[in-house]
């Protein structure tokens, strides 16, 4: 490459690299004995979280997740993937990152020798990529190598990129490297659709003085961090939350309103509240709302949260000011209940062109226990009669993955229905008692096509895998897949045995109202097994559970919606107690 600089960007980053007159020196920085092993990368996929607490544009970044393609970024994880976006831009909803070298790598394929290693020491924090290949269709489906490194040093807060080498060609043109801020309006791009040099470095540099100055806040998550679609049991009265920051270097002064409105999926609104704050919100503060009123739906169906920002005078960025979770009412007094974020119509598909992979929606029934009757596939195409796996996976893995396969199916090709929904019945029973389940498509073959929902609100549940590798899916800000899930209450026959007890014994059950655990107390000293089940009012059972043996548990109400529920221990002796949520 020729001697090069560049910027600066609206904030004031400029760039060099080592072929320029007074640029930085190429200097490689070698953790591989020193670093943290990065485990876990894969085909298009993230790992985190890691410390970084260093400064970025305007604001300080805490924790990082490192990219399989040869990135970092910030705030949460984001899958970038091929087709990569240009740097910056500001509508593809992926943004405040740090480009090493941006291109289709892979970590996975028989004899790949990719090594990823993360270190934070004293003044810097290091990411170091070596040998990473890129990927290739055709087997062992990587090619090349690529060794290079992201450097921040916090004290001069300045960004280093050191390439080591490089050699074979990706698959795409669209190799890249760069970075972008948190609104995806500002960033800058060295190069794009070139191979850099080996033993070449760019060097990004903090401005001296920065001019810039914002008054910015975001809505940052509904319900839930991640915002991610939920199925609400119908009837209910549903709690709304939402947390709010200031993301801009300024403080934002009152008066600051937050509105919270419910609307259906033709524009009726069932709830509008608010809440005012009169205190200002000082730089990288947020607050967590709990609004006044809940939402009551009035029928099953989608319906679109909707938290906004208003009143923030001079605000710099407004197309952070609001944010839409997908709430889906489920009527659970139904025989069979179906688990569904689309609307059933669809004119975009998607598939791999290796042939291989697979997509995946993660559900979490509105009841429990549930009893899975079956999953639903929507084909869109298959013009060579590929065949694909229909499988079903507990979230039992670590921090809610993927865990224990539950259920596996091969879907033959004369079996497949294209342009509808191929249901597909589980070999065996399986019940659902917490949690969820990942239900996954499996391509097994080229040509064979999953379709997919473009109508917004979108549930952020969808995924994608290779390799037994998942990842948030890369555009799930733009599509839902039409993957379906059937399920039915399930009466596990333990909990209508005929007890004979006169009266039951009280629990001691606290703090009770509660709003997040409670304690349940009782008395079993020989640690003989019960049977707990929770009803509500209306005699569902929320959840049943066997083997409980201590004389004190814990009660989460994360699958509890406001209101008062049964808790009884069948066993030895009979005991029941009133819970109150709030």
């Amino acid at each position: 490459m020729f001697a090069s600089s560049g910027g600066p960007d609206a904030f004031g980053y400029t760039w060099k690299d080592s072929n320029e007159p007074g640029g930085p020196v190429y200097n490689w920085a070698d953790i591989s004995l020193t670093g943290i092993p990065v485990l876990g990368l894969g085909d298009d996929n993230y790992k985190g979280i890691y410390s970084a607490n260093f400064s970025f544009y305007w604001y300080t970044v805490k924790d990082m997740w490192i990219g399989s393609n040869g990135y970092i970024c910030f705030g949460h994880g984001i899958n970038i993937g091929a087709t990569f976006p240009s740097i910056p831009d500001s509508t593809d909803n992926k943004h405040n990152f740090i480009c090493g070298l941006l291109a289709d790598l892979t970590f996975i394929g028989d004899g790949n020798p990719a090594k990823c290693y993360y270190q934070s020491s004293g003044d810097s924090v290091i990411v170091s990529y070596v040998n990473v290949p890129f990927y290739s269709s055709t087997y062992p489906y990587w090619t090349g190598s690529n060794t290079f490194q992201i450097i921040v040093c916090r004290s001069d807060k300045s960004i280093t990129i050191n390439f080591q080498s490089t050699s074979g060609t990706t698959l795409y043109t669209d190799i890249r490297t760069g970075i972008e801020n948190v609104t995806g309006g500002m960033g800058l791009q060295p190069f794009y659709g070139s191979y850099p040099s080996a033993n070449y470095t760019i060097k990004y540099y903090y401005p001296p003085v920065p001019s810039y100055f914002i008054v910015d806040g975001s809505v940052i998550w509904n319900t839930n961090p991640g915002s991610n679609g939920l199925f609400l049991p119908y009837p209910t009265n549903f709690s709304l939350s939402a947390n709010i920051a200031n993301t801009g270097n300024l403080d934002i002064s009152p008066p600051i309103t937050a509105t919270g409105n419910v609307k259906n999926m033709v524009g009726i609104s069932f709830v509008n509240t608010s809440k005012n704050f009169s205190n200002a919100i000082l730089i990288d503060q947020d607050r967590t709302i709990n609004y006044p009123d809940s939402f009551i739906p009035n029928s099953p169906g989608t319906y679109r949260y909707i938290t906004t920002l208003s009143g923030i005078s001079n605000d710099g960025i407004h197309s952070n000011d609001s944010l839409v979770q997908e709430l889906v009412a489920i009527d659970t007094s139904s025989n069979i209940m179906t688990l569904n974020f689309t609307d059933n119509f669809t004119s975009q598909s998607i598939s791999w062109a290796s042939g291989t992979g697979g997509l995946g929606v993660y559900y979490i029934p509105p009841v429990y226990p549930v009893k899975i009757i079956n999953t639903r596939y929507f084909i869109k195409e298959n013009p060579y009669g590929a065949s694909f796996a229909a499988k079903i996976y507990d979230d039992d893995g670590a921090d809610g993955a993927p865990g224990t396969l539950l259920d596996s199916i091969l879907v033959s090709g004369s079996d497949i229905l294209i342009g509808s929904y191929s249901t597909i019945n589980p070999t065996h029973d399986i019940i659902i008692n917490s949690g969820g389940v990942y239900v996954a498509w499996e391509m097994n073959g080229q040509g064979i096509a999953l379709a997919v929902d473009e109508t917004p609100p979108f549930s952020y549940r969808t995924f994608e895998f290779g390799s037994n590798i998942w990842s948030e899916y890369r555009d799930n800000e733009i599509h839902d897949f039409m993957i379906t899930l059937n399920i039915q209450k399930y009466h596990d026959p333990v909990s209508v045995q005929d007890f004979s007890y006169k009266a039951p014994d009280c629990l001691n059950i606290y703090p009770n109202p509660c709003n997040k655990l409670a304690v349940v107390e009782f008395s079993n000293p020989g640690h003989s097994s019960y049977l707990l089940k929770i009803t509500d009012m209306k005699g569902n059972i929320i959840n049943i559970k066997n083997g409980i043996t201590s004389e004190e548990f814990t009660i989460d109400r994360d699958f509890m919606s406001t209101g008062i529920y049964f808790i009884e221990l069948i066993g030895d002796k009979y005991y029941k107690g009133k819970l109150v949520v709030e």
